[in-house]
């Protein structure tokens, strides 16, 4: 069996790998909160989320001290609310120009957002003269941005 030095240098070798920023499946049990750490650890905090799903499956009191110990790493779901009061406002914000939208992913890039809508709506919401304010309101401020196609697949990267 290999030393615990071995498998922790495996695990960083792996995360180091994915680069960043990662989302990780967070529940605050032992597996995910060993993932969290040595990704916090490996790829520094701001470029780490934790996603935890939040049911009733969830243990009373297992919510809160999942937090803490994301808190204590330095991880915090800033970035994934960001990235839904983001979403809801371009939503808003299409809507109110009289566009429907299918498919609306905001990513948070860290330097930048990208904004990813139907694509037939990349040219008219690129053009959306309030698009800048309205990300920059959702906790964008200061950071370009763009707009691209709708797709799905790995979280944040580029295509």
């Amino acid at each position: 069996m290999p030393s615990d030095a071995t498998l922790e240098h495996r695990l960083a070798d792996r995360v180091r790998a994915l680069g960043g920023p990662v989302a990780v499946a967070y529940s605050g049990g032992a597996d995910s909160a060993l993932v969290l750490a040595a990704a916090a650890r490996v790829l520094g905090p701001e470029q780490v989320l934790a996603v935890t799903a939040v049911s009733e499956s969830l243990a009373d009191g297992e919510l809160g001290a999942a937090r803490r110990l994301a808190d204590d790493l330095g991880v915090t779901p800033y970035r994934l609310a960001r990235v839904d009061r983001a979403e809801a406002a371009v939503r808003a914000l299409l809507a109110g120009a009289g566009l429907q939208v299918t498919d609306l992913r905001v990513r948070d890039l860290g330097d930048r957002a990208r904004v990813e809508v139907d694509p037939a709506l990349v040219s008219r919401t690129a053009a959306l003269p309030t698009l800048g304010e309205a990300l920059a309101a959702a906790g964008f401020a200061g950071l370009p941005h763009q707009v691209e196609p709708f797709r799905s697949g790995r979280l944040n990267t580029e295509p």
